[in-house]
């Protein structure tokens, strides 16, 4: 069919061959992202064996900050050729979505899996009404990977270790530190740093980012991480009319800086801007979205109704490989 739509003759090769992915504990096949080498780095053979070295820490010790701890399947899951099936039984387009085209016809496995893992972090997530969930980020996106996240949500190997190191991630000394930096840039001492849904969060006051000193922060911080030796804590002020200056002030530094944004890309950022500072940004015109010429106000406008956001994520101490399996067809 796809011949007789595109004028062109295809014929068969018998020696096309290629890798796909599939998750260790699903099952499930890996989506086309994942294949682009120059991005994406599954970890097996002798590096495997350096990075659990790494993370052993050595004898006596514990494991390094930032090592990588392997998660896998208990008892382990071995690939079943049902999985290969079952992706060639899809859809034309799903197909291509998980890197095996409608071309390839009757595939099987050209030789024994191979176990292989696929770096990752997993942020255990809090929204407002309390539910916990588990958002996977991996080498393939900057966003959260919604497949991935559903796996590690499923997966109670990888649950019960994001929720093992929540349990004891709160750490004293971390707490100290970001009072000692809190302390440095709030005027007479009005600051309070604390745990929220196993977030550390710093509440300055509205002289932190007014002062004028040398420590004084833009109101565009607010909301933002600050990033110290292994771990972060967020920065956090309740004045409103502060974060709505550093909402502004977020939407003009990105849009002031680009000649031509397109709609669904501006709603995004502003809508990424508005989880940031606790707003909820109300776009004029229908929700379009167009750049203030310089010396004008800005079109947007923003409302102190927090939407059903993500309020709080658990930093990850460790990143973690995910167990995974491939097969050569």
């Amino acid at each position: 069919m796809q011949s007789v739509r595109e004028g062109k003759r295809y014929t068969r090769e018998l020696k096309d061959r290629r890798h796909l992915y599939f998750d260790g504990f699903t099952g499930g096949p890996l989506t086309k992202p994942f294949y682009d080498d120059r991005v994406v780095t599954f970890i097996a053979g002798e590096r495997l064996a350096r990075v659990v070295a790494e993370a052993g820490g050595g004898p006596g010790q514990y494991p390094a900050r930032g090592a990588f701890t392997l998660v896998m399947p208990i008892p382990p899951r071995g690939f079943g050729p049902q999985s290969l099936t079952g992706l060639a039984q899809l859809p034309a387009a799903e197909r291509e979505r998980f890197n095996l085209p409608e071309q390839v016809v009757d595939p099987a496995l050209a030789g024994p899996p191979e176990q292989v893992y696929l770096p990752a972090y997993v942020v255990r997530a809090v929204d407002e009404a309390g539910v916990v969930a588990n958002l996977a980020y991996t080498q393939a996106s900057q966003e959260a990977d919604p497949e991935w996240s559903q796996v590690c949500g499923a997966a109670e190997e990888v649950a019960a270790l994001v929720e093992n190191e929540y349990q004891s991630g709160r750490d004293e000394g971390e707490e100290k530190a970001a009072r000692r930096w809190a302390e440095k840039r709030s005027p007479r001492g009005h600051y309070d740093v604390g745990w929220r849904n196993g977030l550390l969060i710093a509440t300055l006051p509205a002289g932190a980012f007014t002062g004028g000193g040398r420590d004084t922060l833009p109101p565009q911080r607010i909301g933002s991480f600050v990033k110290m030796d292994g771990w972060y804590f967020r920065v956090w002020c309740d004045d409103e009319r502060l974060r709505i200056d550093g909402l502004l002030s977020l939407a003009d530094s990105y849009f002031g800086s680009r000649s031509k944004v397109d709609p669904g890309t501006a709603v995004k950022r502003l809508a990424s801007f508005g989880r940031q500072t606790g707003l909820r940004p109300a776009l004029a015109r229908g929700d379009r979205a167009r750049r203030p010429e310089r010396g004008q106000e800005a079109t947007g406008r923003a409302t102190g109704q927090p939407g059903r956001e993500l309020l709080a994520a658990s930093r990850p101490k460790t990143p973690i490989g995910i167990f995974c399996t491939t097969g050569a067809q």
